[in-house]
């Protein structure tokens, strides 16, 4: 392994580790979240099908209305508005003290869909542009829960390689 990758994967798990004891020690109150994001392969090759799977968990008493919004950052480090390549998002309503599953499929060219047992829905919006080309064919795939006023509820990030 080359070192700068175990460099770059040892200061991933030290934020992670950094961010797991801030969030342990939080005084914050979580009744809305992520119980898992998962994806089929952690390889993808542009225009086949690729499934993710989300599962929202709710600890509120009644349902709440949200938004499951996935980014797609070429290069391996997310950064905002710099490197984004896709974003696509649905509005969702999670019913109290319950889970809700949605897999998500993308084709990694320009069609999305988010399926919620038999039905499949088309995302509410679509974004996707050609980023600059980053030269390690690493995707940061970033699920993101968004309450009803757009403010973030939770965030997970899975990576991926592409391949042609």
């Amino acid at each position: 392994m080359r070192p700068r990758l175990l460099y770059e994967d040892a200061r991933r798990v030290a934020r992670g580790v950094r961010d797991l004891v801030s969030y342990l020690t939080s005084k914050e109150h979580v009744d809305l979240g992520f119980g898992y994001f998962s994806a089929e392969s952690p390889v993808v090759v542009r225009g086949t099908r690729h499934r993710y799977v989300a599962r929202l968990v709710s600890a509120r008493p009644s349902a709440a209305a949200v938004t499951l919004r996935i980014e797609v950052f070429s290069g391996p480090v997310p950064i905002d508005g710099q490197n984004q390549y896709a974003e696509f998002a649905r509005r969702l309503l999670v019913q109290g003290r319950g889970t809700l599953a949605i897999t998500v499929e993308y084709d990694w060219l320009d069609q999305a869909t988010f399926i919620l047992g038999r039905t499949h829905l088309p995302p509410d919006n679509f974004y996707r542009r050609s980023p600059d080309h980053d030269p390690s064919n690493m995707f940061a795939v970033r699920a993101l829960l968004l309450n009803g006023h757009g403010r973030p509820l939770d965030m997970l990030t899975i990576y991926q390689a592409m391949r042609e």
